[in-house]
């Protein structure tokens, strides 16, 4: 088994912040989620995903999956939720991600 985080600890402001986190404590790997450099993930640029993988693989920290929250069950805020996973995946394939986990819970979702 491999040990991963994907809270950060309240000292880390940034992904590249938690891979060198990562790396110091001999963790395999950070999970990316709709914080930091990829708070707004409709203003995030590709390539700022394609940096953090760079530097992830320079440093030997996988990045598994990325996750994030929507509501996809109010009606209100379904369209805008569903954008914003779209350009989640888009991210997560910029840097090599496989899995893009999202939970439906709209306490968890974007805000």
């Amino acid at each position: 088994m491999k040990l991963g985080i994907f809270s950060q600890p309240p000292h880390i402001q940034s992904f590249f912040a938690a891979v060198d986190f990562a790396k110091e404590h001999g963790l395999a790997g950070i999970e990316p989620y709709p914080a930091f450099e990829f708070a707004h993930p409709d203003k995030t640029t590709l390539s700022e995903a394609e940096r953090l993988a760079a530097y992830a693989k320079e440093n030997g920290i996988a990045l598994p999956c990325f996750s994030a929250g929507a509501d996809i069950v109010s009606e209100s805020r379904r369209r805008e939720s569903i954008e914003k996973l779209k350009r989640c995946a888009e991210l997560a394939a910029a840097m090599g991600i496989p899995f893009l986990h999202h939970t439906v819970l709209p306490s968890l979702s974007f805000t």
